[in-house]
């Protein structure tokens, strides 16, 4: 048996199909891809049905959207107008006050409006960190949460339109719209900037200073991606001179280096406290003998502190040249300048709040204890009746 279906199968191999039967089979598939595709014709009606759902691609909202349209016009009733004075998260209120911008950013036909709309809500959350450092029914812990969690927002809103704007720049939108919204957001940023610095002046509250700090970051990289579009398009001629001169954009640049230059003043002067501070002895009398410890009041090393004046310096020379360049209209390269020195001086104000967060020495303290074991010092014995002073390093 299993010989008899070897030999079938040699002999099966063997076949081969009419030559007939081939050439009438390859003709009848090439008439065929001849007549659906190559010379098909596409009746009329197919194309008004393409055209039709191109239209209502571009000019119909989805359901979604339509959804969210009536639902933000039934929000937008009393309930709508008393959300937006709402300034606590806490309460419900905020809750459909934060719904309702979301439904504005669903609404958003384009990138371009979605960088307005985050504009628009970043002011809100200035004007509620402003209420929020001003109100006096508030506990310090609920003061310190609440505003976290509008700070925290504010980051957000402002860097969704800083990519906003990126995003309408590589489309080479037109250049009147990028332009708007890139100064639109130079002035946002430098707003957020102040009020930032104000509340954390104002209130001072030691844990809401990191997310205060990293926000004025975060605002003043948006600010400076935005004057570079407009360094950019102003040198390159894209922005039409009734709308944005080389003299504006000179202000803004101008601006921006003197408030560098306040900022190098300030951690200057906290530089010099620190190194005040290094030099602090604590002195006790016993008897007639007085004994002097010195006790600095950061942790830092004279070296670190050195490298840290050795960056302002730096940065101060930065300044300078930006300086120097914007007289020559060289926006861009004043820009890059700009940006080295206040990444420079960012740097040094980090290690200052850290510094300063990590005192060593109380401001009161009883006695020293263990002083020469500590730290490895030489102590002289003098008789008590003696009024000499010894040092102890």
């Amino acid at each position: 048996m299993p010989e008899r279906i070897t030999r079938q199968f040699n002999k099966l191999d063997s076949i081969e199909p009419r030559e007939e039967w081939l050439n009438s089979t390859r003709d009848f598939l090439v008439k065929k891809v001849d007549r659906d595709t190559i010379t098909y014709q596409t009746p009329w009606t197919y194309h008004f049905k393409v055209l039709m759902i191109d239209w209502q691609k571009r000019f119909v909202p989805a359901p979604s959207k339509i959804m969210a349209t009536l639902l933000i016009f039934g929000l937008l009733g009393s309930t709508g107008l008393a959300a937006k004075a709402e300034y606590r998260p806490d309460r419900t209120l905020y809750f459909v006050k934060k719904t309702i911008e979301k439904i504005e950013l669903v609404l958003a036909m384009s990138s371009y409006q979605e960088a307005a709309i985050h504009l628009k809500h970043v002011q809100n959350r200035k004007d509620e960190v402003i209420k929020l450092a001003q109100s006096e029914n508030l506990t310090k812990a609920e003061k310190e949460e609440y505003i976290n969690t509008v700070v925290s927002k504010l980051k957000q809103d402002l860097s969704s339109a800083s990519a906003s704007l990126s995003i309408v720049n590589k489309a080479d939108e037109e250049s009147d719209k990028v332009a708007d919204l890139a100064k639109q957001i130079t002035i946002d940023s430098k707003d957020a900037v102040e009020v930032l610095n104000q509340v954390n002046e104002d209130i001072q509250l030691e844990n809401v200073e990191q997310i205060i700090a990293e926000v004025i970051d975060s605002s003043e990289n948006a600010e400076q991606d935005a004057i570079k579009i407009l360094a950019v398009q102003q040198e390159s001629g894209e922005i039409a001179e009734i709308e944005f001169t080389n003299e504006d954009l000179t202000a803004l640049l101008d601006d921006k280096i003197n408030r560098i230059n306040k900022k190098i003043e300030v951690i200057t002067i906290s530089l010099n406290e620190i190194e005040v501070g290094l030099s602090n002895r604590r002195c006790e009398r016993s008897g007639g003998t007085t004994i002097c410890v010195r006790e600095p009041l950061f942790d830092i090393e004279k070296q670190s502190l050195n490298d840290l004046f050795k960056k302002v310096s730096e940065a101060k020379k930065y300044m300078v040249s930006s300086s120097e360049l914007l007289v020559e209209e060289n926006f861009v390269d004043t820009l890059e300048k700009l940006k080295e020195g206040n990444n420079l001086v960012n740097q040094v104000n980090d290690k200052i709040i850290e510094i300063t967060k990590e005192e060593v020495i109380e401001e009161e303290i009883s006695e020293v204890k263990g002083v020469s074991e500590e730290k490895d010092i030489e102590v002289k014995k003098l008789d008590e009746s003696t009024s000499e002073v010894i040092e102890i390093e």
